[in-house]
């Protein structure tokens, strides 16, 4: 298979899952629903999607693939390709979903933005 899922933690709070080349939609679609099927209502986690080796694959949109994740997650959509982020950012937009997705250059950086999301807001003076 060349979309590979890992927890990163022991909490298992913070999930990878990884496109190798030669990922196609449908392996993308069966990964999504196996997910679902596993995912503890009531549970957040966060899911480092690590596209810096996978792109895309030649065939189907993205925004006729994508689906709608759960509001118990937070995607860090983790790339260098100029290309995806755009397309990323467009349909981050698009689908109004700013509060579900956030894009990442590099691990370090998608770890960063966990930290930030976990820390505890500041109260209001």
């Amino acid at each position: 298979m060349h979309i590979q899922v890992s927890w990163i933690d022991e909490a298992n709070s913070v999930l990878l899952v990884k496109f190798n080349p030669g990922w196609s939609w449908n392996e993308y679609h069966t990964m999504i629903s196996e997910r679902q099927q596993q995912h503890q209502a009531g549970r957040f986690v966060y899911v480092i999607a690590d596209l810096t080796e996978g792109g895309l694959p030649k065939s189907g949109s993205a925004v006729a693939q994508h689906r709608a994740v759960s509001n118990e997650s937070l995607v860090i959509i983790v790339t260098k390709n100029a290309f995806l982020r755009v397309m990323a950012e467009l349909g981050i937009k698009l689908f109004h979903s700013e509060n579900r997705y956030r894009l990442a250059s590099s691990y370090a950086e998608a770890e960063q933005i966990i930290a930030t999301h976990r820390a505890p807001a500041a109260p209001a003076a």
